[in-house]
């Protein structure tokens, strides 16, 4: 135990003075944990904090975010991916939004839409210093490491356990959880990386069972490779007299619900439009690869008046900072459409990676 205390507190300390400046970090309140724990869920931190710095500033407070339409919640998450974690969050601000005080126990965080043991334990240890273990890749890493847990049916009910032991000795001896936890999670990010770890530079150097066996290229143990879902389909660009493009609003029951895309289908006579040529878009989108051709055609004289709530004529120009959230699906199709027209380039989306588990 002895030597399990000196790691932790060495660890600790690395962290005080390591430790990067992010915005909820700095202002941990349990709605900025919050949020910032959601849009972390599968995403780069270092793609987050531009995208939480604006939703932030335009949801301020959980119940400002509970009253806002899904409409606006969605915009304000345009790029970031994965959308369900945006109607998940907004379900979860509404809930605690009729609460007397924002929940503190895991059982209750766990009953809230879209947040698993992860993001609880998140919540629970870096906004309100309660001692609940988390488990992110970072931290798998990590412990998986310096315990040397082996690859096993039981894999991450073992880490899990190890999780628990460290912030939970770290608390008795006055070390907060927020601090272990985050430690956890930096040095898995910073130092202790999935190649090439910088094993000199770690806190844990001398505690580490898998540096000492010279092993740590065998922890974690590889993971079964990614099952993608292959999705072929079939998209319509048309463009009015004014070298807008038509957009239409998925429906509730669709793929990326409430975003707005090229229309599946022709929502005006085909002997009203002029053919102008196909571009064929790649690309990956969470667990989906996507095969997709975009059928551009030019209107041909006078659109007929289309419904507000499920079309809008969308300038080129508003890909850069659209007025209405959509995916990068659109943008990667429309940046190849206006290559392929010569009208200019659009902007452009990188796709998400992956990184937390809820």
């Amino acid at each position: 135990m002895d030597e399990q205390l000196n790691a932790i507190a060495a660890l600790a300390a690395w962290f005080g003075e390591h430790k990067r400046p992010m915005p909820w970090r700095d202002n941990p309140t349990p709605y900025n944990v919050l949020i910032s724990e959601f849009m972390l869920q599968q995403t780069q931190v270092g793609t987050v904090i531009e995208y939480f710095n604006r939703f932030i500033k335009r949801f301020p407070d959980i119940r400002r975010l509970a009253r806002a339409s899904y409409e606006d919640v969605l915009k304000h998450w345009a790029g970031l991916g994965y959308y369900s974690r945006a109607l998940s969050l907004h379900e979860t601000a509404k809930l605690i939004a009729e609460m007397d005080e924002f929940p503190r126990t895991k059982e209750a965080l766990l009953s809230l839409p879209g947040i698993g043991p992860y993001t609880a334990g998140a919540v629970l240890s870096i906004a309100f210093d309660i001692p609940e273990p988390l488990l992110d890749a970072n931290v798998e890493r990590v412990l998986s490491r310096v315990e040397r847990v082996p690859g096993s049916k039981d894999f991450k009910k073992q880490l899990w356990l190890h999780a628990s032991v460290w912030v939970n000795t770290a608390y008795s001896h006055n070390i907060a959880p927020s601090v272990i936890n985050q430690a956890l999670m930096e040095l898995g990010a910073t130092v202790c990386k999935p190649k090439n770890p910088a094993c000199t530079e770690c806190p844990l150097y001398l505690a580490c069972g898998a540096r000492t066996a010279g092993e740590t290229g065998l922890y974690p143990p590889e993971k079964p490779k990614k099952e993608w879902i292959e999705v072929d389909e079939e998209v319509y660009c048309i463009f009015n007299s004014e070298t807008k493009f038509l957009l239409r609003k998925r429906g509730g029951h669709e793929w990326r619900a409430g975003l707005w895309d090229l229309p599946d289908t022709l929502p005006v006579p085909e002997s009203r439009l002029m053919f102008r040529g196909a571009a064929d878009i790649r690309l990956t989108v969470t667990r989906h690869k996507v095969s997709r051709t975009a059928v551009i055609y030019r209107y041909k004289g006078k659109m007929n008046r289309l419904d507000k709530e499920k079309f809008y004529w969308m300038a080129p120009a508003e890909l850069e900072s659209p007025s209405v959230p959509c995916g990068p699906s659109l943008l990667r199709t429309m940046k190849k459409v206006m290559e392929m027209l010569g009208t200019g380039e659009t902007g452009d989306q990188q796709i998400d990676e992956e990184r937390r588990p809820d």
